[in-house]
């Protein structure tokens, strides 16, 4: 007994990182060094004192046909089990290959039995029975147990489909003709054994197994378990692909179309030996994002789709190349663009809106700026439109019921905001960010602009604004949404514009409007009851055209069509757009927030983020996820890819800046350089500090996930009283911290400080944490660690021999410092950043270079 376990694991990580997935040291979470020398057991004391009773339970059932009571174990415990059983299963394995080479895995698969004999029969379907019997109790639950009914083990659970997965299939064989092998009759052979395999009578339950493995895989990820478990994870994930792509090519299961991309692609620089061209290649990372193809159930993704502030999105589709946008308010470049080819990968391809001729904003207030897009696509021509509010103030909130609950929402008076003239622009080549044309201005004033299309090529123009002729009833507030007919080439209006939506909800609120066609009915889609806690989506149709009349959709069945009210995890839902995929499935995209903390009002401090649900037609109306709660994991069926909040790093050697950069409004002119000090980000501060009303020398970067780090390493000798360079996490000019290298204030002082300033909502001011330094030419890290309900700011010293000393927590602030309600003086709409900045004093320009030598972001996968 004490032999066996001093064996080297058969599944170890060694082998892993050399044969199947070369990964970083970093990469594997689990199991952790002490989980492998427990395993193996001190070399002065026999291993098998520590896991006598594992052992004896396994190899006992051999002889006992009951189920045995498992003595209740820990988590590690538990997956310790199923290691016990993969020797097992790979003893078994060897046997046969020992007995012959061929053996089970070269002839078809009924003559198995006669083929390895009776005794390795028996053994196999004990391992069989071995390994339902710890699923039975470790992988659904001990309900014999009543203080403990989810005794799971992920690790275990994982491992348990690995084994299963391993009696049904040669993995060896799967690497040979991945190009494990150099040898041509080793592949050849190999090839053979895999068609005998997936050919035969079994070949549906080897497809059924391997979903069933896959599945348990994005269940962990799904779960948050990932990091606990990242061995298991990557294994499975890389054997799940493996043999999906060996269906691929080799199978002949009936019914399943096993449509992989680029199966001839390579591993990705995995390092087999026969990296030869006449060796086809799987591309394991295509296979696992299209996995849909594969799994025999329903499909999952997560949402958001597109984290971080990402609020109001409209969406269009070119064959099978689907484009959306997002609000920007403040920030500029303005309206990004993102590119998908299947609804749940989003990449950033550009802006609309990039130069001065365009639109200008120099002094717009937290919240101002570009609202609520809409993208349309109409005879090989993208329009976006959409308008630019330059004052915004928000004055109190105001609370109504719904349904037995009070909802909040910020109130404005008409002369708390300029309603703007709305615009278009467009392009025919929309991934040229430079192509984007100049305004053309609408004549009627609005917000939310939408473009609707017609058949007969007619174009109407809708839009919000306040009801302010007393010849129009209005409910409360009375923003309601107008759609007019326009010239497309001034962007005159053709008409009158008609109200077609005042809502009677809440406190008389309709915005957000798109209106489209289906199968002869026109559709009108508005956000209503304000963008906060009572934000939902109502449908109505018309068969007669934009004009109406309306038929608005019946409350409780049809509308709202989304609504998730006080759910703990999504609010805020509505400001919805539609999309047909080139298979006919309908989808909805829509903005949302993922609260933290306890605080019932309290925003996220991402902001606004892209969610998406599918849709389905009932009697002519769209039905939103079934009428349910929009949720965190989603299901779609067609789609497979639970997506995580990615890390990201730019070191600043290409001679542009990366896409995703922001400034803060409008730029006069550019006061960075990555040319300068090359491999390095030069900031100039100008005479504007980030918490003035015009546009300071900063750059800014989504916060896209709750927990993280984000750093920098900047170097910064300041030779004026109160000149500063440093990084910031940003809400507004209003609310935000920042940490940073400065010259004093006081002249008298020597030496150079570390500033961390920090808003406090309870006093509704900056506070300052200093940190004396030597004056010297410094380098220093600055670190803003980020958690779901607070950050950390944090330095530390480079020295002159590259060392790095550990780092010095200086300041901190709450998320709802960040988010907290000032009256007239916040930023609701947006959401955080990150940020890198320089900065003069007393309305004087900063002379002296700020170096950034790279930004990064490093996520944590435990919550975001």
């Amino acid at each position: 007994m004490a032999a066996f376990f001093q064996r080297q694991p058969y599944i170890s990580k060694a082998e892993t990182v050399n044969t199947a997935l070369p990964c970083s040291e970093t990469f594997w979470k689990a199991p952790t060094a002490w989980a492998w020398k427990s395993l193996l057991g001190p070399a002065d004391i026999p291993p098998s004192t520590y896991f006598l009773t594992t052992l004896t339970t396994i190899l006992l059932h051999k002889n006992i046909p009951d189920v045995l009571p498992f003595p209740p174990l820990d988590d590690f415990c538990k997956t310790l089990y199923v290691y016990v059983l993969h020797s097992h299963v790979f003893e078994w394995r060897q046997t046969i290959c020992m007995l012959n080479p061929t053996g089970l895995l070269s002839s078809p698969v009924s003559l198995a039995p006669q083929n390895i004999g009776d005794s390795l029969q028996e053994r196999r379907d004990w391992l069989l029975a071995s390994l339902k019997n710890w699923n039975d109790f470790y992988g659904n639950g001990n309900l014999a147990d009543p203080t403990n009914r989810s005794p799971k083990s992920s690790s275990g659970i994982l491992l348990y489909h690995l084994a299963i997965m391993a009696l049904h299939l040669n993995f060896s064989d799967l690497h040979i003709v991945a190009g494990r092998s150099g040898s041509d009759a080793d592949i050849e052979l190999a090839k053979q054994s895999l068609r005998n395999w997936l050919q035969g009578d079994r070949a549906q339950k080897i497809f059924d197994c391997n979903s069933q493995m896959l599945s348990a895989a994005l269940d962990t990820i799904a779960g948050g378990d990932a990091q606990q478990c990242g061995f298991e994870l990557a294994i499975c994930l890389f054997m799940g692909g493996l043999t999906s792509w060996a269906m691929s090519r080799f199978g002949g299961l009936n019914g399943h179309n096993f449509s992989v991309r680029n199966e001839d692609a390579s591993l990705h620089n995995i390092a087999y030996i026969a990296d030869r061209p006449n060796c086809p290649k799987p591309s394991i990372l295509k296979i696992l994002s299209d996995m849909a193809t594969t799994l025999s159930s329903g499909g999952m993704f997560n949402n958001p789709i597109i984290p971080g502030f990402n609020p109001d999105p409209s969406i269009c589709r070119v064959n099978d190349d689907y484009y959306l946008v997002t609000s920007t308010f403040e920030y500029y470049p303005g309206i990004p663009v993102y590119h998908s080819k299947d609804l749940l990968q989003w990449k950033l391809i550009g802006h609309v809106i990039t130069r001065h001729s365009q639109i200008n904003m120099r002094t717009t207030e937290p919240s101002g700026g570009l609202w609520a897009p809409t993208i349309r696509h109409h005879k090989g021509r993208f329009y976006v439109s959409l308008g630019c509010t330059h004052r915004f103030r928000p004055k109190e909130w105001v609370s109504f019921s719904h349904q037995a609950q009070i909802y909040r929402m910020r109130l404005m008076s008409s002369q708390d905001i300029i309603i703007p003239r709305g615009f278009y622009v467009s392009t025919t080549d929309i991934w040229d960010s430079s192509s984007w044309s100049d305004p053309t201005f609408f004549d009627v004033p609005g917000i939310d602009q939408d473009l609707f299309f017609d058949d007969d090529d007619k174009v109407y123009f809708s839009a919000v604004n306040m009801i302010i002729d007393p010849k129009v009833k209005k409910h409360g507030l009375g923003l309601a949404t107008f759609t007019a007919e326009i010239d497309m080439n001034s962007g005159r209006c053709l008409g009158p514009i008609k109200w077609n939506r005042l809502s009677d909800f809440g406190i008389g609120i309709a915005e957000g409007p798109h209106i489209f066609k289906k199968d002869g009915y026109y559709y009108l889609s508005t956000a209503e009851g304000g963008t906060d806690e009572g934000h939902q989506q109502w449908i109505s149709r018309s068969t007669v055209g934009p004009f109406g009349p309306w038929e608005l959709g019946p409350k409780g069945s049809i509308n709202p069509a989304i609504f998730n009210g006080d759910d703990p995890s999504i609010r805020n839902t509505g400001h919805l757009d539609f999309i047909e995929t080139p298979s006919g499935k309908w989808f909805a995209v829509f903005l949302g927030v993922r609260p933290q903390g306890k605080d019932s009002e309290l925003i996220s401090q991402l902001g606004r983020e892209t969610f998406m649900s599918p849709v389905e037609w009932i009697d002519g109306w769209p039905i939103v996820n079934n009428r349910q709660p929009i949720s965190l994991q989603m299901q779609a069926e067609g789609m497979q890819l639970l997506t995580q909040a990615q890390s990201w790093r730019d070191d600043f050697k290409e001679s542009t800046l990366q896409l995703g950069w922001y400034h803060l409004r409008t730029p006069l002119k550019k006061d960075y350089s990555l040319s300068e000090s090359p491999g390095c980000l030069t900031i100039y501060g100008n005479a504007y500090r980030i918490d003035g009303s015009e546009c300071p020398s900063m750059l800014l970067q989504k916060q896209t996930g709750f927990s993280g780090e984000w750093k920098t390493r900047l170097s910064f000798l300041p030779t004026e009283a109160g000149h500063e360079a440093g990084t910031a996490i940003w809400w507004s000019q209003f609310a935000h911290a920042s940490i940073g290298l400065r010259k004093p204030f006081d002249e008298e002082k020597d030496g150079l400080e570390i500033v961390a300033r920090c808003y406090d909502e309870k006093d509704d001011d900056f506070k300052e944490f200093i940190y004396q330094l030597p004056l010297k030419d410094q380098t220093i890290e600055l670190i803003i660690r980020a958690h779901p309900t607070e950050y950390e700011l944090c330095f530390s010293v480079v020295e002159e021999n590259q060392s790095i000393s550990s780092p010095v927590k200086l300041g901190q602030i709450s998320s709802t410092a960040l988010t907290h309600r000032r009256s007239g003086k916040e930023s609701p709409n947006t959401g955080a950043h990150f940020a890198i900045y320089g900065q003069g004093a007393y309305d004087k320009p900063c002379f002296d270079p700020a170096r950034f030598e790279f930004v990064e972001w490093n996520v944590s996968t435990t919550h975001n």
